[in-house]
This record gives structure tokens, C-alpha cells and sequence, in this order.
């Protein structure tokens, strides 16, 4: 939502008027994300799309990559209640490849969310403020611990311990393959290649063979 050039210096008080604002900041982020990449977005851009001057913005969020956090949050949750539900019908089935299948159609879905995790430890984590970054990790970690409890239902066969310990592999797997199977246009255009075409990723057919890999694993120790 953007706001008339009169409201622009208008401090909101109210808590509608705060979360309004806060609302309009991030629509304005998630707009150009589908136009740049993360690191080629600007505070002042955010601003100007947003309806707010730039240090009206800082009232609401202290950094970029704050914002970035925030959005990553919102993915985090809708990707954690539609993994829920896809492996619902799969409760006690033990069956792992369907697990896979699901978490990974379900997370392919989700490119905002891929992209930002892409990025999460190396660039968003390291600028912004210590207050967002544990406010994200508390979120990370009520969101893995859903997965993990969802994961168990369905593959019961599987130590709940040992899900727990091996979850964060599966967002390394999603961190990793996301740039892997969505590379520049020159690296695109170089593995048309035939001689490189082993390299070309499928970013959900990758991710559920990964999966499958880790769960297989887990059910059948050494």
C-alpha cells in the first residue's frame, strides 16, 4: 500500500496504524524482490515504493536485511503449514519416498523462501541486528520443530531423535540446491553444453532424491 506524498512524514501511533505501516514496508520488499535480487535492493527503494521516507522506515525495521528476515518468517510459516498438511494422509505409513515427494513439491513452491534461505547464513544473518536474528532463530526453531513432529508422524519408523538431529541438512539441501538449479544466464547458457548437461539441476527432483537419501539413511542405520 502506498501512502500520499501528504502522509509520507506522518508517524503512525496506533497499533492498526503501526502494523499497517509495517504491512505496507514489507508488500513493498516482496514487489521488488520479483524485480531484483535481494543484494541489489536498496533501503531508499524500499522507501519510495513503500509511500514512507527512508528514516520514517527505520521506525519499523532497523536494516534490509531486516526486512528480508521478516518476509523469510512469513514464507517459513505457510511452508510449514502446507508440509503439514501434505503429510497428513501419510500418518504411520512409513513410506519415505512419499514423504520426499511431498516435502519437496511442497517446498518447490516456495521461491521466495528458497532464495532468501539461499542467502540466509552468508549475507541476511551477518547484517542484520542482533534483536532479528533471534527474533528469526526463536521462529526457526518452532518451525523445524513442527517439521521434525510432522516428519515422525508420518515415518514413525524413524527415531524422533534422529530427525531432530538431521533436520538441519534438509534446509542446507534447500540452501544449497536453490542456486545450484537457478544459476546466472551465462552459467544457464554454458550447461546447455552437452558435455556439461550432467550439471543442469532439478531443483524439486534434486531436493526429493536428497531427502529420500537423508530418511533412508535414518531408517536404516549402520
Amino acid at each position: 500500500m502506498k501512502y500520499d506524498d501528504c502522509c509520507l512524514f506522518v508517524r503512525a501511533r496506533r497499533p492498526e496504524q503501526v502494523a499497517q505501516r509495517r504491512d505496507s514496508i514489507l508488500a513493498a520488499m516482496a514487489e521488488l524482490l520479483q524485480e531484483a535480487k535481494p543484494e541489489h535492493i536498496s533501503l531508499n527503494e524500499v522507501a519510495r515504493r513503500a509511500g514512507l521516507a527512508k528514516s520514517n522506515l527505520y521506525r519499523y525495521f532497523d536494516s534490509r536485511e531486516a526486512i528480508l528476515l521478516e518476509l523469510l518468517r512469513e514464507d517459513g510459516r505457510r511452508w510449514i503449514d502446507n508440509i503439514e498438511a501434505a503429510l497428513s494422509g501419510l500418518d504411520g505409513s512409513n513410506d519415505i519416498a512419499a514423504a520426499a515427494a511431498a516435502i519437496a513439491t511442497t517446498t518447490a513452491t516456495e521461491s521466495r523462501m528458497c532464495q532468501l534461505l539461499s542467502q540466509g547464513s552468508s549475507v541476511l544473518e551477518q547484517h542484520a541486528s542482533d534483536a532479528a536474528v533471534l527474533a528469526f532463530k526463536q521462529h526457526s526453531f518452532e518451525v523445524l520443530g513442527r517439521l521434525v513432529q510432522a516428519l515422525h508422524r508420518a515415518l514413525p519408523r524413524v527415531p524422533l531423535h534422529d530427525l531432530g538431529q538431521s533436520i538441519h541438512y534438509v534446509l542446507v539441501l534447500i540452501a544449497g540446491l536453490w542456486p545450484q538449479s537457478h544459476p546466472s544466464e551465462a552459467v544457464r547458457k554454458a550447461l546447455q553444453q552437452p558435455s556439461l548437461s550432467a550439471l543442469q539441476l532439478d531443483f524439486e527432483e534434486s531436493l526429493q532424491q536428497g531427502l529420500t537419501l537423508i530418511f533412508r539413511g535414518l531408517a536404516c542405520p549402520p
